[in-house]
């Protein structure tokens, strides 16, 4: 499946001190910065932090790179990422030990959509203040743009390595997506858990737990989506998935609700469907038929083409158990509206039959089509011949 990015800005990070770095002040991303523009924000700020000590104990001197690096940051915060690449160059060959100029010239390189190069000057400016997280996460970030997800893991594992208090919701969320692109199961189970208990109102963790957990621990990864459902009372997804838990438990009257809600959403029809075509089938095994009859044809019109066939089968052998006692019924009160009912269902049950073959059991569906039904076909014909002519 494809997951939901929850997008957050930067409120609450201060920005520097008065006496900072130069260019710590333009360290401010907007509220709907990408994790790419956050990284390199707070990188900026880490890098102005430890650089600060190192300053004081020096002789004040002009920086040949400073002019080219302020330019740069100034167009870097209008998104002006060509114009800012002129002058960031010349800061990075001015000084090409400053660790926050590699990192800035990363930025405009990526914004610039030259990723390649913006991977290279993160990985510079990681060589040069490896105690940064925020290279390594703006490097991880540019690899997932990449879709080079092995390599964005090794960017996010580095970073943490160096700070995991870095976590916040944002990361957490391109982590998860991360490793849920690039197939990282136990990985990807063990992050949503630290998640769900980290960011306990966020829903997203809940819902990937509940996802990840479904075929292999129903007591935790119920107690999940239970929860997502709380805090996303009228996302479908959740009841979708829900619905499936509960289809496990048993609990096939709740399954069959949630899944009437999710398949509200044609985009939820394939969590939904398999939902029907279980119940209906356990309903038919109970003899409920009336009602698997019903459930199963509401399935069917949400199943995909190469489905019908399973529900139509299902459907043939319900309907067919249901017409002797429908045709007994309308024979005894001799009412035309209920041999009419009749005559239509026999029709449906020799299409459904027909189309169920493809699922299987011919043999069987070869000795209805051919005894009877042709004896019900007779019956029923004889029933609407005492019908006046409409």
């Amino acid at each position: 499946m494809s997951w939901v990015l929850f997008r957050l800005g930067l409120a609450g990070i201060g920005l520097c001190a008065a006496g900072a770095v130069p260019g710590a002040a333009a360290a401010q991303a907007p509220q709907d910065s990408s994790l790419i523009e956050i990284a390199a924000v707070r990188a900026r700020l880490v890098a102005g932090r430890s650089e600060r000590p190192v300053a004081a104990s020096r002789p004040q001197r002009a920086d040949p790179a400073l002019t080219h690096y302020l330019a740069g940051i100034a167009q870097l915060g209008t998104h002006q990422f060509d114009s800012a690449l002129v002058h960031l160059r010349a800061a990075v060959t001015a000084s090409p030990t400053n660790a926050r100029y590699h990192g800035d010239l990363a930025f405009a390189l990526a914004g610039a959509g030259r990723m390649d190069e913006a991977a290279d000057a993160y990985a510079a400016a990681a060589r040069l203040q490896p105690g940064n997280p925020w290279y390594d996460v703006g490097l991880a970030a540019v690899r997932a743009k990449q879709t080079l997800w092995p390599q964005a893991k090794a960017g996010y594992d580095a970073a943490l390595r160096a700070d995991s208090s870095i976590i916040d919701r944002r990361l957490a969320s391109a982590v998860s997506d991360c490793l849920d692109e690039g197939g990282f199961v136990p990985e990807l189970t063990a992050w949503s858990r630290m998640a769900s208990v980290r960011f306990s109102d966020d829903p997203m963790p809940w819902l990937r737990l509940a996802t990840l957990l479904r075929h292999s621990d129903s007591a935790e990864g119920l107690a999940a989506v239970r929860r997502y459902r709380v805090l996303a009372p009228n996302e479908r997804l959740g009841a979708a998935l829900y619905a499936n838990y509960l289809l496990g438990l048993g609990e096939d009257d709740s399954a069959l609700v949630l899944a009437h809600e999710a398949a509200a959403d044609t985009a939820l029809w394939p969590y939904a469907w398999p939902v029907y075509l279980h119940v209906g089938g356990r309903l038919f095994q109970a003899n409920a038929l009336t009602q698997a009859s019903q459930v199963l044809a509401q399935g069917r019109g949400i199943a995909p083409a190469a489905r019908h066939a399973q529900f139509s089968l299902f459907l043939g052998y319900t309907n067919v158990q249901r017409l002797g006692p429908m045709y007994a019924d309308a024979a005894q009160h001799k009412d035309c509206a209920k041999a009419h009912v009749v005559d239509s269902l026999e029709v449906s049950v020799r299409h459904d039959l027909a189309e169920g073959m493809a699922a299987g059991d011919s043999a069987r569906i070869n000795q209805i089509m051919t005894t009877l039904l042709p004896q019900a076909r007779a019956r029923i014909n004889e029933l609407l011949a005492q019908c006046p002519k409409s």
